[in-house]
């Protein structure tokens, strides 16, 4: 990860992160912040559905963790990127020259690319993931870790694979500039996986090892680092950014009673395996309790829940990979069920 991290550090300082590296610009930011709440409104919905994909990996259920990312993480990322950049129409950095693109043509913009999302992922699903399993319950790492069929591959191979996904990487890297930059990460997990399935391919262990840094220190890069390199405290309220956790719960929530009210592994996702929403409540008051007792838990909560999200991020993923290899779990027979 540590080498992936400079190689697109490297390629992405200066003007297409929109990154600034001097030590003056955490001064700045707490002089004129009022731009930056997009930052924190992005960290603060990306919170909550990262939390809730925790979990959800932690069951070690290979198909339940397959259906969640794709039908209910990615929706919930995208949203999260589309109110941000929304949130950022509406500020600019004070003394500059107003945008090209108004904001009602942001919010335009942004509706536009959801309405597509909504009609274009029927069939990328359909096309890529026809036969993926449906179930609920927990696993145990070991079955987590076994593959059908996926275990011959070399590490000269799986570096290969790992090849148009480097590409879309830095061409995003590179054409996608400025705060829009946000969207990199999003458009590289969502089309990670079809590029595999057009070189005939899925996820191997090695595969993993490989990629999954990877994407991590691509989402680290825009999500985290620009973040705390743009403000290391929160420039929102504490209690406007506890209220937007609270907010991605209820947006999820919404999405179960309607979208997916149907699927009954997501059901039983959300009621046995999700962090109860009266929990979260209580432990976000918690927080907010410590803040006007002038302990500032939320104010300094970026930088720390930036480590922790990317770390734990790039664990759930590359440890039972790791499992596998270490102990050659990672061939089962076509005989033995493949479902978790």
């Amino acid at each position: 990860m540590v080498a992936w991290l400079g190689i697109f550090a490297w390629a992405g300082v200066g003007q297409r992160l929109g990154i600034s590296f001097s030590p003056s610009r955490f001064k700045a930011a707490s002089q004129e912040s009022v731009h930056l709440l997009y930052l924190d409104t992005f960290l603060a919905l990306g919170f909550g559905f990262t939390l809730d994909a925790t979990n959800v990996v932690l069951t070690f259920n290979r198909a339940l963790i397959q259906q969640f990312h794709y039908f209910v993480s990615l929706r919930m990322l995208l949203i999260t990127v589309l109110v941000s950049i929304v949130t950022h129409s509406f500020t600019q950095r004070p003394h500059e020259a107003p945008t090209t693109f108004g904001t009602g043509t942001v919010i335009g913009a942004c509706g536009a690319i959801y309405a597509a999302f909504l009609v274009i992922s029927p069939w990328f699903h359909k096309r890529f993931f026809h036969g993926r399993y449906i179930s609920s319950g927990r696993a145990s790492i070991e079955r987590f870790s076994k593959r059908a069929n996926l275990g011959g591959l070399s590490w000269t191979y799986c570096l290969l694979l790992t090849v148009p996904t480097i590409f879309l990487g830095f061409c995003l890297l590179m054409f996608v500039r400025g705060d829009w930059g946000m969207v990199n990460p999003a458009v590289l997990v969502a089309s990670e996986p079809a590029l595999l399935s057009l070189m005939g391919s899925a996820r191997t262990h090695r595969y993993i090892l490989i990629s999954a840094p990877l994407i991590t220190t691509q989402a680290l890069l825009y999500w985290g680092l620009k973040q705390i390199l743009e403000s290391p405290l929160l420039v929102m309220s504490p209690s406007t950014f506890v209220g937007l956790i609270l907010g991605s719960r209820v947006l999820l929530d919404l999405h179960m009673w309607t979208v997916f009210r149907h699927r009954a592994d997501l059901q039983w996702a959300r009621r046995d395996v999700l962090i109860p929403t009266r929990t979260l409540v209580f432990a976000l008051a918690g927080m907010l309790l410590l803040e006007q007792a002038g302990i500032p838990v939320v104010t300094y909560f970026k930088v720390p829940m930036i480590v922790i999200m990317y770390l734990v991020g790039l664990s759930i993923f590359t440890l039972p990979s790791c499992y596998a290899i270490v102990f050659g779990k990672d061939t089962i027979t076509k005989a033995e069920d493949i479902r978790f």
